[in-house]
């Protein structure tokens, strides 16, 4: 886990909640992250496990920000059951 990527949930809606009926965490950490400057391309997993969010056990980044680095110009990210089946992808620009 790296200690400088994550997702905020702080303002997260209240209908928004894990599998145990819990609030996600303030700040949910990505696993694996890769960052390549030259392509100003970002990669990471948000691993929810058994207590999943939305019925997702995991979410897939892929993610390449514009020269300024304040938008996502494209991507995706892939979701994957409990049983690591792939489940949907959301595609980013």
């Amino acid at each position: 886990m790296d200690e400088s990527t994550y997702i905020s949930y702080e303002s997260a809606p209240s209908q928004w909640t894990l599998l145990d009926g819990s609030k996600p965490p303030a700040k949910k950490y990505f696993e694996n992250p890769v960052y390549n400057a030259d392509l100003k391309a970002f990669k990471g997993d948000i691993v929810w496990g058994e207590n999943t969010f939305g019925g997702a056990a995991k979410w897939e980044y892929e993610m390449v920000f514009s020269d300024d680095l304040m938008k996502i110009e494209s991507g995706f990210v892939k979701t994957y059951d409990i049983a690591g089946n792939l489940t949907g992808t959301d595609k980013f620009g």
